[in-house]
């Protein structure tokens, strides 16, 4: 067991790009989850209520992978992308094409403070929610951003719904430990279950859930770990990083060897500001 854990402060929580061990392997990461959401993830905005002329806020956007798949679904809307990192968003402004360029802007934004930033139709925060040590305040302020009747949906895990069959003892605990570690940072990994009563704590009403699948039958086991747990190692503490590497590799050839099968659920939650 490892029991030495980073709670080291980053610019957005406990995630913060640039601080990885390898950030162009982080920088993969995001845009694969992109690329291997979007088929699942445009049908959830659509039912959470993106409409084609909206005015969307995309919070957290990061390189800005997904607030350009939004741009593609919007007639007479627009999308803006906010982020605190100077790095991502020189990623996604490089990666806006001349065909949404009229659709899309970027600039530096902090979710607590976003009241000023404009009014919006629909505001959208993927995976930003785990890594926050206020909730409730980073809701109310996406709140502010909204128009009368405009909806927030946030998309976000919980670690109680990544499953391995067979189970693995090795798998569960350093999932436990980079859970851990996130909490010290302020972090939450089992954030999914509990957003609806924050949303409602927060004074959206009209809350709409579900929750999405995705396997490792689907996209194979590599790729499955490389998106919801290799990442986590940057919640261990530096002095204890290379043990940390060498369980999850055990733990991985361990997966393989059992021909396990891994699964997540995502927690896809919706309110509307007060009309």
């Amino acid at each position: 067991m490892i029991a030495t854990i980073s709670n080291a402060t980053r610019d957005c929580g406990t995630y913060g790009y640039g601080t990885f061990e390898d950030n162009v392997r982080e920088l993969a990461r995001l845009n694969f989850q992109a690329e291997v959401a979007w088929q699942v993830e445009q049908g959830v905005l659509a039912r959470h209520g993106l409409l084609r002329h909206s005015r969307v806020l995309d919070v957290a956007c990061g390189a800005g992978a997904m607030t350009c798949q939004i741009a593609t679904l919007l007639q007479r809307g627009s999308v803006l992308g906010v982020d605190l990192n100077e790095s991502l968003l020189g990623e996604a402004r490089e990666r806006r094409t001349d065909s949404i360029a009229d659709k899309i802007a970027f600039r530096k934004g902090d979710v607590y403070r976003l009241k000023d930033i404009g009014q919006f139709d629909f505001a959208y925060a993927r995976f930003l929610f785990q890594h926050l040590e206020r909730p409730i305040d980073a809701l109310r302020s996406i709140g502010d951003a909204l128009r009368p009747g405009g909806r927030v949906l946030v998309v976000d895990v919980d670690d109680r719904d990544l499953c391995c069959v067979p189970e693995n003892d090795g798998f569960v605990r350093f999932l436990a430990e980079a859970a851990r570690g996130q909490k010290r940072g302020g972090g939450n990994r089992m954030i999914g279950r509990a957003l609806p009563e924050l949303l409602q704590q927060a004074g959206f009403e009209e809350i709409r859930k579900e929750t999405v699948r995705f396997d490792s039958d689907s996209m194979g086991l590599d790729p499955f770990l490389e998106l919801t747990t290799t990442f986590k190692l940057e919640q261990f503490a530096p002095s204890v990083r290379a043990d940390a590497e060498r369980w999850l590799s055990a733990v991985v050839a361990q997966l393989h060897r059992q021909r396990a099968r891994l699964q997540i659920d995502i927690h896809c939650v919706s309110g509307a500001v007060n009309a």
